[in-house]
């Protein structure tokens, strides 16, 4: 069986990539550029070079694909890259679609990422192409981008309130979309992948002194001064989308729910005791990463 993975060369694609080989699957990724991103490729995969708003190039990618996983990144034609792939997914009669959308979805009407993510969830339920949506939350891995602020003044300055948010580690969505693509039973389901406990800002400050053996501080900073105390973050949230629902988030939290993955399923309990490497063991692992990292990048080991 062959995959097809978009965002192969990011930070959840790439984790897919490797837990779709471990588990016998093939995978090819597609990339923009062959030239730059060839090189940060998880190895094994095959590379094809395409964009999602050139629907033959699309095309080409997933000729002898079998399935595929669909992510789109927050950009503003969100929308026009997933719908206009989806098309040439049906017309090449892919078997299977899983698609990375976000937790709730469906609350935050006036954010561009959520409410593009809810339109694609509902073209794919309308149409015959047997598919998986994953809803993941906050991703812890995100923290990286605080490394100078916690290793150094001891704060945790993202300003996500005391409501609390819903959140997920990476290599958890990677198992989880691996699971979907590789074994049966997860056509036309809808998985939430979070744990059950609120990640607010004094409780991951407090994970953060805990897992640092430091103090770390929750600032409480107000989301207009977010950009000025701390504009390399206030960068990565404008790149990655977060900052268009920090507002209401900061405000109103995204309570977590529960996950219907497969182990959970098997257990009968909620996704934070099937996946229990989500909470303070995930974070201590990207604790260790960012204490021995002088960069603060989150490098995946090559296996």
């Amino acid at each position: 069986m062959k995959v097809l993975v978009t965002g192969g060369t990011g930070r959840v694609g790439s984790e897919l990539v490797g837990a779709l080989q471990k588990k016998g699957a093939s995978v090819r990724v597609l990339t923009r550029d062959r030239d730059k991103d060839a090189k940060t490729a998880p190895v094994g995969a095959e590379v094809a070079v395409g964009d999602l708003l050139n629907p033959e190039s699309v095309r080409s990618a997933l000729n002898g694909v079998d399935k595929m996983f669909l992510l789109v990144g927050n950009v503003a034609d969100e929308l026009t890259q997933a719908l206009l792939t989806y098309a040439v997914v049906r017309e090449a009669k892919i078997k299977h679609v899983t698609y990375l959308s976000v937790y709730q979805a469906e609350r935050f009407q006036d954010v561009p990422h959520f409410i593009a993510k809810q339109a694609v969830e509902t073209a794919l339920k309308a149409f015959e192409v047997p598919f998986t949506i994953l809803r993941p939350g906050y991703f812890f891995q995100n923290d990286l981008n605080l490394k100078d602020l916690l290793i150094g003044p001891g704060l945790f300055p993202t300003p996500i309130g005391t409501a609390g948010i819903a959140a997920v580690d990476v290599r958890d969505i990677a198992e989880a979309a691996a699971i979907s693509l590789t074994t049966d039973g997860h056509a036309g389901k809808t998985y939430n992948l979070v744990t059950h406990s609120a990640l607010s800002g004094p409780g991951a400050a407090a994970v953060w002194t805990k897992a640092l053996g430091k103090p770390v501080n929750y600032p409480g900073v107000p989301v207009e001064a977010f950009g000025a105390t701390a504009p390399s973050v206030h960068a990565a949230l404008v790149c990655d989308g977060s900052q268009a629902h920090v507002p209401a988030v900061s405000g109103t939290g995204i309570r977590p729910g529960h996950c219907g993955c497969r182990r959970a399923r098997e257990t009968a309990r909620p996704c934070s005791e099937a996946l229990r490497g989500l909470r303070s063991g995930s974070r201590r692992r990207v604790a260790e990463k960012l204490a021995n990292t002088s960069t603060g990048r989150y490098e995946r080991k090559k296996q």
